[in-house]
């Protein structure tokens, strides 16, 4: 150390300008280098400059560094980059302390890369306190900097302390950023912001955005001249919290040296304190706190169980009666600072009942509060019978001679008091030598106490240091034990490696071997389920089939009874149907001889179709060659033309080429037809009409159906005639339409078949059967081949035979 003392003392002359050899300084340097580690160095207000950090850095390079702490020296902005780029190499610093140092805002910007890249800093602290003379300098958008350099750390900040500098000097944009960083994830535990020119809007923000933080517990947010608005603000955080039932993690808040927010500003706040569950000190020095505030804070520490602190300074209430009163019932404050307040001998004789009951009161202080005698000696008995006040102190206020002599009386009962200023009173000499006696005893007896309490912890120590040694020896013999059983481990192992192959390779074989027989067991298991499923699906099909065979003999029995009563109707019947059975056979030789006289007509009228056919085509050619001439001609002579259209118009208006075609087609195969013989003699309409057959059969002939007029132009070519084979109908029996007069079947209808046998089935009512005769059946006509070129045309269609005309079939009659 005296080597680095001596390297630090040079470069503190270069740096002060100092020429001349200062022993006291260089004692004063080594006496804080001595107390130093390898991880913490603490080097406050030495007037340490650039070179002194340069050489500091090139110590730290070497060392396990955690926390440096150079408070109150001159590093200025090229120091500070100096120690930025150390802390960016280094992996175990978690505490850097650089206030008051002079720093400039643009000095931080180094600071803030090592910020940003470092892992393991926890604590920053850039503030000065009150009294340094060379406060940092960091403005609002370095505080935007920086917020945004903690806010991209993997590991965020726990502590900053940014006290004096002067960050809302120009605008609150630094503020507002911290705001926002609060609320976002945030787990800063630390935050002091004395002095550093605070609005009253922005130290809003800041309490709006503590609603959804979760660690901070300390805020400085002393001598910012923030006004009375500020106490909705904090009241409508504890009141967010309460309604939430989510525990606030603010536990201690400094709001000193504000005095314009005054006791109505502090009214809501004091309000809510009496639902708050989280907040432990309250520094409330110098805030204008009056009369009326102080009784409303009365109010809520009767319901408050958690403050323990509570600085009340430099404010202006006289009456604490009200005050006392709620401490009386308060169990947990230990802490009250009253100093510089008049409350007079009122408020000591108030406070003295506070002393004389069990309150946990440990420190207080009534220092500059206008307290006479009468106040004095009223403490004085309260102190005579307290054990819990620890440091009281009655400085600077009015007391006689007699009554400090009264009131070191009093006092020289207690036996827990250690600590007890009067000074700045007329209080004697002697009675000062009397109560610094009282202070020593008591003290000694303290540390009596203290050094009962030691005894025990020693004999404690001593019982837990002989458990250690019998400890020691039970762990000794297990050592042995644990040699021991390496030993045979060691030859365990060697005999395992010889024999592990061999239990391998066996491993090996009863593995596969186990594997074929889990194969074969899953195998059989499965075989068996198998059976077991159709075994059961085969008894249950085997029951099901003895119920239903017990059922069907019952039927069987039931109907076998039956079946001989219907046997006896049965013969009756067979003897009529053999009767029948020979005027069945003769009238279907009659309909197949039918039959096969219509077949052989139609096979003669589609030879005759085919030629009508090839007449048409031809005929329709030379009409298309001629219509092509014309249409030639009119090209050539337009004018001519024009009035032969005139005249052709006024013959054939409407027609089209394709009417004059269907004209053409019927003039065609009317000729046709007359040349065959068949106009004359069957049709007796125009050739594009439809005609019907003389469908008449026997003695009965059928009637007519009506004139029916059928364009050509509608209908497919009749080319495809040639090529339709002819179809029997179907089995179905067509009767005849009286509306539309189509020929009817050749066949019978089913009224003319023989009635089958009814069921075997026990009848309902038993009689005896009576035949039927068979139903009279009208003589069907013939049908030949279709009647009209309407019908021809249908045919070369593709629809087969014309709509009026059934389809024939062939069928044998069935025999039952």
């Amino acid at each position: 150390m005296e080597k680095l003392a001596q390297v630090l003392y040079f470069a503190w002359q270069c740096d002060t300008g100092e020429e001349k050899p200062d022993e006291d300084a260089y004692e004063q340097l080594l006496k804080p280098l001595k107390k130093c580690t390898e991880h913490t160095f603490i080097l406050r207000h030495l007037r340490l400059g650039e070179r002194c950090a340069m050489k500091l850095v090139d110590v730290f390079v070497n060392l396990p560094i955690k926390k440096i702490d150079l408070y109150g020296n001159l590093v200025r902005e090229k120091g500070c980059e100096v120690i930025a780029r150390f802390v960016q190499r280094c992996p175990t610093l978690t505490h850097l302390n650089l206030g008051g140092n002079d720093i400039p805002a643009s000095g931080i910007k180094e600071l803030l890369v090592a910020i940003e890249t470092t892992k393991s800093l926890k604590i920053l602290e850039l503030g000065t306190e009150k009294g340094d003379p060379f406060p940092n300098q960091i403005e609002g958008e370095a505080l935007q900097a920086l917020v945004d350099s903690i806010a991209t750390r993997t590991c965020p900040l726990r502590w900053l302390n940014l006290n004096r500098n002067p960050i809302g000097r120009e605008d609150q944009f630094g503020f507002v950023a911290l705001a926002m960083y609060l609320s976002g994830d945030s787990i800063l535990q630390v935050l002091k912001l004395s002095k550093t020119g605070m609005t009253t809007e922005t130290a809003s923000e800041i309490f709006a955005a503590l609603q959804t933080d979760q660690y901070l517990q300390l805020l400085d947010l002393s001598r910012n001249h923030l006004q009375p608005q500020i106490g909705i603000a904090m009241a409508s955080l504890v009141n967010h919290k309460r309604k939430s039932k989510t525990k606030g993690s603010l536990q201690a808040l400094s709001l000193a040296d504000n005095p314009d927010i005054t006791g109505m500003g502090f009214k809501p706040f004091f309000r809510s304190l009496a639902f708050d569950k989280s907040l432990t000190s309250l520094e409330l020095t110098n805030t204008g706190l009056c009369n009326t505030g102080l009784r409303v804070l009365a109010l809520a520490l009767l319901s408050n169980n958690t403050i323990t602190s509570l600085d009340l300074a430099r404010n202006n209430f006289t009456e604490i009666k009200s005050f006392t009163s709620a401490l009386v019932h308060n169990p947990v404050i230990s802490y009250l600072n009253l100093r510089s307040n008049k409350i007079g001998d009122g408020g000591a004789c108030s406070m003295a009942s506070v002393l004389e009951s069990a309150a946990p009161l440990n420190y207080l202080d009534m220092s500059h509060c206008a307290i006479e005698d009468k106040g004095a000696v009223a403490v004085g008995v309260g102190l005579a019978n307290n054990k819990n006040l620890v440091s009281l102190n009655m400085s600077h206020n009015m007391l006689s001679p007699d009554a400090g002599h009264a009131l070191m009386e009093l006092t020289r009962k207690n036996k827990h008091l250690q600590t007890f200023d009067v000074s700045g009173t007329l209080v004697t000499t002697g009675d000062n030598l009397r109560m610094a006696s009282t202070i020593q005893r008591n003290k000694k007896m303290k540390s009596e106490q203290i050094l009962s309490h030691m005894n025990q912890e020693v004999r404690r120590l001593q019982y837990t240091q002989m458990q250690l040694h019998e400890a020691q020896q039970i762990l000794r013999k297990f050592e042995q034990q644990r040699y021991e059983i390496e030993r045979d481990h060691l030859a365990t192992e060697r005999f395992y490696s010889k024999d592990k192959e061999a239990t391998i390779r066996r491993t090996k074989e009863v593995r596969t071997s186990l594997q074929a027989e889990i194969s074969l067991y899953e195998d059989f298991y499965a075989k068996n389920q198998n059976k077991e499923t159709e075994i059961h699906a085969i008894k249950t099909k085997k029951e099901e089939e003895c119920k239903h065979l017990a059922h069907r003999l019952q039927c069987d029995r039931d109907y076998r009874e039956d079946q001989t009563a219907e046997l006896a109707r049965s013969r009756e019947r067979l003897e009529y149907l053999t009767k029948s059975r020979e005027d069945k056979k003769k009238r279907l030789a009659e309909r197949t001889e039918g039959a096969k006289k219509d077949r052989e007509d139609w096979l003669l009228k589609q030879r005759e179709y085919k030629e009508l056919i090839t007449v048409i085509q031809n005929r329709a050619t030379e009409v298309e060659q001629e219509l092509e001439e014309k249409k030639r001609l009119k090209l050539q002579k337009e004018e001519e033309a024009a009035e032969r259209r005139r005249q052709r118009k006024s013959r054939i208006t409407g027609l089209d080429r394709q009417t004059v075609m269907n004209e053409l087609l019927a003039k065609a195969i009317e000729e046709e037809a007359q040349r065959l013989g068949r106009t004359d003699g069957e049709d007796s309409a125009s050739p594009v009409e439809e005609m019907s057959d003389d469908t008449t059969s026997g003695s009965e002939s059928a009637t007519k159906p009506p004139k029916k007029k059928v364009t050509l132009s509608k209908r497919r070519p009749l080319a495809v005639l040639a090529s339709t084979p002819w179809k029997p109908a179907t089995e179905k029996a067509h009767k005849t339409d009286d509306n539309k007069g189509a020929p009817a079947s050749i066949y019978p209808s089913p009224q003319d078949e023989p009635t089958p046998l009814p069921p075997a089935s026990p009848p309902s009512n038993k009689r005896a059967y009576v035949p039927k005769p068979p139903a009279k059946r009208p003589h069907r006509a013939v049908v030949g081949a279709p009647a009209t070129v309407a019908e021809a045309a249908a045919v070369a269609s593709g629809t087969g035979l014309p709509p009026h005309i059934p389809p024939i079939t062939w069928r044998s009659p069935q025999r039952k």
